[in-house]
């Protein structure tokens, strides 16, 4: 299985390492990796930092580039470079656990092909849960969304 991992990213140069340091720790579970950058307009060093990242040659990054259009639009133009079975937008500021990639690989495995997305809870650096627990294993997006 190969995942997509879509960043956004504006002027996130002193963040974007931890991002990139918690997907190579989540290298190992025998899943591709391809992680698509949006730089939406940065003034900083995230340029030059993207670029010793690819250099490294750990997995397979692609930088773009637009004008600030904003987080949704740097998204929505990602998406035609990916090529993952699976996406996950996963922004800058943002990072993956210590075996992630396991918890998603095993779960893809219990899924159908009825199924549309698949959401985790967030942990903030102190391991407390951000938002309400799911009371229901399976949910429509709406519900999702607005309860």
């Amino acid at each position: 299985m190969k995942i997509s991992i879509l960043t956004p990213t504006y002027n996130r140069e002193k963040l974007l390492e931890r991002l990139y340091k918690s997907i190579l720790k989540n290298l190992n579970y025998g899943l591709e990796v391809e992680w698509l950058i949006m730089d939406d307009g940065s003034t900083d060093g995230t340029a030059k930092l993207i670029e010793k990242f690819i250099n490294e040659n750990k997995f397979d990054i692609q930088y773009y580039s637009q004008e600030n259009k904003g987080k949704m639009v740097a998204i929505n133009n990602l998406l035609p470079y990916s090529t993952g079975e699976l996406i996950i937008e996963c922004d800058s500021d943002d990072y993956f656990k210590q075996n992630a990639f396991l918890t998603i690989k095993n779960t893809c495995n219990e899924l159908d092909e009825n199924t549309y997305a698949m959401c985790y809870l967030k942990y903030d650096q102190n391991e407390c849960n951000i938002g309400n627990l799911f009371k229901e294993k399976e949910s429509t997006m709406f519900d999702l969304y607005f309860k």
